[in-house]
């Protein structure tokens, strides 16, 4: 085949480049010139450290990659590297320039297993991960490769020894585990009860009270004040996240709308409208805030209802149908709409132990999300005992 990878056949044939010694030095993964040499990376590595060679060329007898397994990503090339020029390759540094340049995420290996990865809907992801082993970089993983990156674009490129290595990928592993295990619990929960024949069957207008709150506009937004809630705090609230309130209102503006008309009371419900529609927050203290009129619709004043049954009868409805109400998707939700809704409501006492069962659950979960946390802690304390802060 000589120097030049051109010169080979199609470009269909698999190749070992020997030494003097007639041992294996470099391999070649060719494919068919309608496929992506990219797409062999993973079987040409496979085959690679079975043959205990570090130098890779991949081709499709139009565009060709080396790849140095112990350096970096493939590079393109015009033609093969003799084996004296693989004998430098060992001596190559990537180029602080470069790295800087380099953009670490979690999609950053799996481009580089297959090159259509960005272009998969998420159900062509999941079938890649499961018929190509395709991987994708954890948190912890994505934190650790940018640490290493930036202390090397500094000049500092350290390793502890392999042995204080493998102990670390062994601790962090093992917290990983439980970081997965608390995510397939949180992510597959969903809150149900059985409905039972008897309970009646009423719209929401005929339990509770259902409004919005008194428009404020954008000029009376200021830095400090009175917290002032959209539906993105409430997401969060829902997800017993801690919010992060960017926008206030004045307290004299508060207190002139608390005194006219009504403000926000514990054990009341907010329900999102707009953007991410059905989320809903039962007011769990005595905090003082408002929210934005038209993102948010207000439940209260409720009849015979536990406030959280209804939540959890409201979460039911939009997650299982998707938004979908009276055989319709909205893009907002109305209060002419809500009011609308029918739901099956047993009795007070009924309603009350079911509440009680759900919280336990609720408990679990967000203990779970608790060990999530402590877990993640525990990742980037040992990130940063090796690369700092």
């Amino acid at each position: 085949m000589g120097e030049n990878l051109e010169n080979a056949p199609d470009g269909f044939i698999d190749y070992l480049l020997l030494n003097d010694l007639n041992r294996p030095i470099a391999l070649v993964e060719a494919k068919r010139e309608n496929i992506d040499p990219l797409n062999a990376k993973e079987q040409a590595r496979e085959y690679a450290r079975a043959q205990h060679i570090r130098h890779i060329f991949l081709s499709n007898g139009n565009i060709h990659y080396y790849w140095d397994l112990e350096y970096g990503e493939p590079t393109v090339i015009s033609k093969f590297l003799s084996i004296g020029q693989l004998n430098k390759a060992i001596k190559w540094t990537p180029s602080p320039e470069k790295m800087d340049d380099l953009q670490i995420d979690e999609n950053y290996i799996a481009i580089s297993q297959d090159a259509n990865w960005l272009t998969y809907t998420e159900t062509q992801k999941n079938e890649a991960r499961i018929n190509k082993g395709i991987k994708q970089l954890r948190d912890y993983q994505i934190e650790a490769v940018n640490k290493l990156k930036n202390e090397y674009i500094k000049g500092k490129y350290r390793f502890p020894p392999i042995e204080i290595q493998q102990k670390i990928v062994s601790e962090i592993e093992q917290y990983q585990k439980v970081i997965d295990g608390c995510n397939l619990l949180i992510e597959n929960y969903k809150p149900s009860f059985e409905i039972k024949e008897d309970w009646e069957r009423v719209t929401l207008n005929d339990i509770c009270t259902i409004t919005s709150s008194k428009r404020i506009y954008q000029n009376e937004y200021v830095s400090e004040g009175i917290p002032f809630y959209r539906t993105k705090e409430i997401v969060e609230l829902n997800n017993g996240n801690q919010i992060s309130t960017e926008l206030y209102i004045k307290r004299e503006r508060y207190e002139k709308i608390k005194k006219e008309f009504d403000v926000p009371q514990k054990g009341e419900i907010l329900l999102s409208a707009v953007g991410t529609i059905g989320v809903s927050w039962v007011i769990s203290d005595d905090r003082e805030f408002y929210f934005k009129d038209g993102n948010l619709v207000w439940l209260k004043n409720f009849n015979n209802v536990n406030p959280f049954f209804l939540k959890f009868t409201l979460d039911s409805i939009f997650k299982s149908n998707s938004i979908y109400a009276f055989g319709a998707a909205y893009n907002a939700l109305t209060i002419v709409n809500l009011k609308q809704f029918k739901i099956y409501l047993p009795s007070l006492e009924e309603q009350n132990k079911i509440v009680e069962e759900l919280l336990k659950e609720q408990s679990t979960i967000n203990g779970a999300k608790e060990l999530k946390s402590k877990m993640q802690q525990k990742i980037k304390g040992i990130i940063d005992s090796v690369w700092g802060k």
